[in-house]
């Protein structure tokens, strides 16, 4: 099977850390494709995605298993799990990923502010956006259920988005006055799939 991803996509690297931390790297394929704007054709990804978005896993039979939580529940499964508990626990783990997945996209439409021009980007969604992010690393930092525990998809998908939301300098140091939250991320950046996985352009 083909996993496509671009480089620099948190979205990308958790699926590509999570094959890694599932040992599957012997059963899917990675293909990198450029790094492109959402108006810009794509037509290799649009061939298998035709939303033209990335990451999409592409089966042998050429099934489409597409986004991003759909995709890592289909590597746990294929794996006989290791990323999302079973039980009630699962729910917990599947709402920090949700938590991390929206910084993400949060994140996601303040790269698009930060690509315009400065006299065309919007002083308001930037504060909204941004705010989005500030209240939802604050609610985690302030319970530390989300963190506890054997390391999971929720916290996989928060190490990429703070990682990302770091590298494209999205928000002013994200773990400034979240020292949990600092420590952990700094404990978690060493996992062979995470280190494998930095972003870059």
């Amino acid at each position: 099977m083909r996993l496509i991803v671009t480089r620099a996509s948190p979205y990308a690297r958790k699926t590509r850390a999570a094959v890694i931390e599932l040992g599957l790297e012997d059963r899917v394929e990675i293909v990198e494709v450029p790094i492109r704007l959402p108006q810009q054709s794509k037509p290799d990804v649009e061939a298998v995605n035709p939303l033209g978005k990335i990451p999409v896993l592409e089966l042998d039979d050429g099934r489409l298993i597409a986004d991003s939580p759909v995709i890592v529940a289909y590597l746990d499964d294929l794996a006989g799990g290791g990323l999302i508990p079973r039980g009630a626990d699962k729910w917990r783990v599947l709402t920090l990923e949700a938590l991390a997945d929206g910084c993400m996209d949060a994140g996601f439409v303040l790269r698009m502010e930060q690509l315009k021009a400065e006299e065309r980007r919007d002083p308001a969604e930037v504060a909204a956006y941004t705010a989005k992010i500030e209240r939802t690393l604050d609610r985690i930092e302030q319970e530390p259920h989300w963190l506890a525990g054997d390391f999971n998809v929720g916290q996989l998908a928060l190490a990429c988005a703070l990682d990302w939301i770091v590298f494209r300098g999205l928000v002013a140091d994200p773990l400034a006055g979240r020292p949990r939250l600092r420590d952990w991320l700094a404990a978690t950046r060493g996992r062979p799939s995470l280190a494998a996985t930095r972003p870059s352009t």
